[in-house]
């Protein structure tokens, strides 16, 4: 294998077969023009649908493309694939992971390379996206790149820019720079910083739910960055996710918990006020479905975390008297205790409010 690969293209998979097809479509023909700059690296995580067969059509057809596959005997879960992916796997001086479900757009793969060959120095690059929705915009082929309908741009600026510190490109609208595939980051980031690390199960952590934002966090703050204002891929809104079934335990215990990684690294003040907003109003609609017997079997354990995190951003718990609000106060059996703490927080934190405000 050539020791001078420039770009790992990191995609982890499972079970995602008709998905990774069209993928692979719009990736292949793309890295098989750029040469042995670039290898494509497949982890899968023991499928057992027709990843395999997909993969060994995708290879004959485009058999420039340099492409490492590994089948695992068993399921590693969602994080630890994409981890060994990007610090086992890959061989490049840079990782750019992407989903199987991500479409890259035509010349993606050769505008990261020009950037890539023409700051040299920079180690952490972010690259726009666009968005579609799932399954109207989703084709049933795309050779070469996806040229559908796109419904929107995670960033308005669409040209390059240079920026001093790493978390400047932060914004809630691009959802606090937790999507995996606006990051190409050099390899030797990910392998030192996962080597030898302690991970919690999936979704259990900001660390096992976003590992990219988690360790950029830890060890990016303040660097410098590039950022590529030409949208390079799309992703299709409310397709199959990798965390289905997961949505409320991320997106009031792992989300909170990456802010707060932020705002302890010194995130901006504008940005974190932005930042608190997007949490209050994630929390409010995470929280409907949860108090009303719609959501997930852990329900009370996440609210129950979520409210620990809440005594630093009481948002979430307005967020949960504004869905108790919604449902007039009806609460199903399994959530009372908890929903009972929140109450309990909020009367306490009015208190001292109230204290303050005298003295």
């Amino acid at each position: 294998m050539s020791t001078s690969t420039l770009l790992s293209i990191c995609i982890p998979t499972y079970q995602r077969s008709a998905l990774l097809r069209v993928m692979l479509e719009t990736l292949m023909p793309q890295v098989a023009a750029v040469g042995d700059v670039v290898e494509v690296c497949i982890a899968d995580n023991a499928s057992t649908d027709e990843t395999g067969s997909v993969i060994d059509a995708a290879r004959a057809a485009h058999p420039d493309a340099r492409v490492t596959y590994t089948r695992h005997a068993e399921n590693r879960g969602a994080i630890r694939n994409l981890i060994g992916c990007a610090t086992e796997q890959a061989t490049g001086q840079y990782v750019w992971a992407i989903g199987d479900d991500d479409l890259l757009l035509p010349g993606a793969v050769a505008r990261v390379v020009t950037a890539l060959r023409a700051y040299p120095d920079v180690q952490l690059f972010y690259a726009n996206f666009a968005c579609a929705s799932f399954p109207l915009h989703w084709p049933q082929s795309a050779h070469g790149g996806y040229t559908g309908p796109i419904a929107s741009l995670a960033c308005n600026h669409v040209h390059d820019r240079r920026v001093s510190h790493w978390q400047e490109i932060l914004d809630p609208e691009s959802s606090m720079g937790t999507h995996l595939y606006a990051h190409i980051v050099a390899r030797s980031i990910w392998t030192q910083y996962w080597n030898g690390r302690e991970l919690a199960p999936d979704y259990r952590s900001a660390e096992s739910t976003y590992p990219h934002t988690a360790m950029l966090v830890e060890v990016a703050f303040n660097a410098p960055a590039h950022y590529l204002g030409m949208p390079h891929l799309v992703s299709f809104n409310e397709r199959p996710g990798w965390a289905d079934g997961h949505a409320a335990r991320i997106l009031l215990v792992a989300m909170p918990l990456l802010i707060a990684k932020m705002d302890d690294r010194g995130l901006g003040l504008q940005c974190l006020i932005r930042a608190r907003a997007f949490l209050r109003q994630l929390a409010r609609d995470s929280y409907l479905p949860l108090i009303s017997g719609r959501g997930a079997a852990d329900a009370a354990d996440v609210i129950t975390l979520s409210l620990a995190i809440g005594e630093r951003y009481p948002e979430l718990i307005d967020a949960m008297m504004d869905a108790l609000q919604h449902t007039n106060g009806v609460v199903v059996p399994e959530v009372i205790d908890a929903v009972r703490a929140a109450l309990a927080s909020a009367q306490v934190r009015n208190q001292r409010t109230r204290e303050a405000v005298a003295a």
